[in-house]
């Protein structure tokens, strides 16, 4: 079954795994220290990957953080499609309606723009490639 993993790197980083048809397949989150918990992803020929990136302007300690993940992120998903949040943020995707609670988790705030981010790539991205 073919499926996108979204990452909404930040303080945390929050995931999601959706088919392509937009079934919520996985959802967490991550703290900087974790982000490796993603390698049972890697070298999947079925997964197609989209991190959304804002570039940092200034190198203060959460963003240098910031940095580091993301660049983890692109050595462990080299294939990976990137945006930036004003792509999708400005979509009506941003207003997609996203449960707050999947099999009994709660989901936060970067769990559900992951969600949203694969909904966008879905849409907007993968749909015109």
């Amino acid at each position: 079954m073919k499926r996108v993993l979204a990452l909404d790197p930040g303080i945390t980083t929050g995931y999601a795994v959706l088919s392509f048809d937009g079934e919520i397949l996985d959802v967490g989150e991550l703290q900087p220290n974790e982000v490796k918990a993603l390698k049972s992803y890697v070298g999947n020929s079925n997964l197609e990957v989209v991190i959304e990136f804002t570039p940092v302007p200034t190198m203060s300690k959460m963003n240098l953080k910031l940095r580091d993940v993301v660049a983890k992120l692109r050595l462990m998903f080299p294939q990976h499609h990137e945006i930036k949040p004003g792509q999708w943020k400005q979509t009506p995707v941003y207003r997609h309606n996203v449960p707050n609670e999947w099999h009994g988790k709660l989901l936060s705030y970067h769990m559900r723009d992951a969600v949203r981010i694969a909904v966008y790539y879905l849409t907007f991205i993968r749909s015109s490639g």
